[in-house]
C-alpha cells in the first residue's frame, strides 16, 4: 500500500516540475498581464472539474471589469 501511495506522490511530483517548466517556457515568451489571465481562463476551460472551472473563469472576469472601472474613475 504504502509504495503505490509512494509512486503516486513521486508521479505528482514529477508532473509539477513538468509544469513548472511550461510555465517558465511561457513567462520567458514575454506575456502581458493580460495574456496570462486569458490563458488561465483557456486552461481552466479544460478542467474536467466544470464547477471550479466556472468559479476560475468568474473571478477572473471579475478582476479584470474592477480593473476597468478603476482606470474609468
Amino acid at each position: 500500500m504504502s509504495d503505490k501511495k509512494d509512486l503516486k506522490l513521486l508521479k505528482e511530483k514529477k508532473e509539477q516540475i513538468i509544469c513548472r517548466d511550461i510555465l517558465k517556457e511561457v513567462l520567458d515568451f514575454g506575456v502581458s498581464e493580460h495574456q496570462k489571465k486569458f490563458l488561465i481562463k483557456l486552461l481552466s476551460s479544460e478542467l474536467e472539474d466544470f464547477e471550479m472551472s466556472k468559479k476560475i473563469t468568474s473571478i477572473i472576469n471579475n478582476t479584470s471589469k474592477e480593473n476597468k472601472t478603476k482606470l474609468i474613475k
